[in-house]
């Protein structure tokens, strides 16, 4: 079911239908698209096209067609196949009414003319049988398709296996094709607390994390874990759609989010604008966390790279290949995943 979001606030993984890493905010008046996955929060929506009518449902149809398409090399077989039964059949009707007819004065037949005409019959059309014309190419195109598919490659069609050989362009999808499809920490920076540390940013954000679905707030947890953290209990924990999360640790409201959320709480960010943008700089999310109102570290998630993406890359570079990378992810990222992999042609926000 699509819809339009009327009532209440969200974050929304849309990654299948559109690449982008990271969630999207909907607010009342946007749009919801059916096959995406709800986050955060609670929301009213009305239903606008139900079923075949969706977005997911034309995207399936179009893989369906896509799948039942004939390369053209089939549909010239097909169409050889077409004409040539029935001339074949014609010429094997032609062989049984001679024989039948004229067998006796052509020559001595070792049975009955109707006998030895119905034998040249169907010789003639086992010779002639256009089966393997008929099913050579397709059986081709099969074994093509199913040893992809071993390799995890999908192809569509048998044309798009035909025309492989005339590629001059590969373009790839960015989320969980180039990248693990999912936010990892990558760095973390402890602000002008002076009874800070990077650990302690790290468990406080991730504390204050533990009872959300967020993406983001599952890269935290995870490296607290790897790090063996103990997380403190939080309180009054409230979650800000847009934004961030808030709550209270030992006593003292705490902040984790965007530089949106501190602009509208009065945090100041000059102390560590040039680190925000160091963050930002690299395709990483920066999140902000402020302890008492005043800023206490920077944690910066992104998607990371697959370990064998660079040598794909470099691989198809050395045939003479022109690789482009495709995603709905903004452009920082996307750059940021192009410069480590070598990729110079970027189509970001599509």
């Amino acid at each position: 079911v699509d819809g339009e979001l009327v009532d209440g606030a969200t974050s929304v993984d849309e990654s299948m239908l559109t690449g982008e890493s990271l969630p999207v905010e909907k607010l009342p008046g946007d749009a919801v698209v059916g096959g995406s996955i709800n986050l955060t929060g609670f929301f009213k929506m009305r239903a606008l096209r139900l079923g075949a009518d969706s977005v997911l449902s034309h995207i399936i149809k179009m893989v369906e067609q896509a799948q039942g398409s004939k390369a053209p090399i089939q549909r010239l077989a097909d169409k050889v196949a077409g004409i040539f039964v029935p001339v074949v059949i014609g010429i094997a009707s032609l062989s049984f009414l001679v024989w039948w007819l004229f067998g006796d004065s052509l020559t001595a037949l070792p049975m009955s003319p109707a006998l030895f005409g119905m034998v040249a019959f169907v010789s003639v059309l086992i010779v002639a049988c256009p089966c393997a014309l008929g099913l050579a190419t397709p059986t081709a195109i099969m074994v093509g398709t199913g040893k992809g598919a071993e390799m995890g490659i999908l192809i569509k069609g048998g044309e798009s296996l035909e025309r492989i050989h005339q590629i001059d362009t590969v373009v790839f999808d960015k989320t969980g094709t180039l990248t693990e499809g999912k936010p990892r920490l990558l760095q973390v920076f402890s602000a002008n607390d002076p009874s800070g540390s990077e650990n302690k940013v790290l468990a406080l954000a991730a504390s204050l994390e533990k009872g959300s679905e967020h993406p983001l707030a599952r890269a935290l947890l995870a490296a607290a874990e790897d790090k063996k953290m103990d997380l403190q209990p939080v309180a009054d924990f409230k979650t800000l759609p847009g934004f961030g999360v808030e709550g209270k640790i030992g006593g003292k409201s705490l902040l984790l989010g965007n530089v949106r959320l501190m602009q509208e709480q009065d945090v100041g960010l000059d102390s560590v604008q040039d680190r925000i943008d160091q963050v930002s700089d690299k395709g990483q999310t920066p999140m902000i966390l402020a302890v008492d109102g005043t800023v206490a570290g920077i944690l910066g998630v992104a998607d990371t790279v697959k370990p064998n993406a660079r040598e794909a890359v470099d691989r198809l570079k050395g045939q003479g290949l022109e690789v482009v990378m495709l995603t709905g992810d903004n452009k920082q990222a996307a750059q940021a995943i192009a410069g480590q992999l070598g990729i110079d042609r970027v189509l970001a926000e599509v």
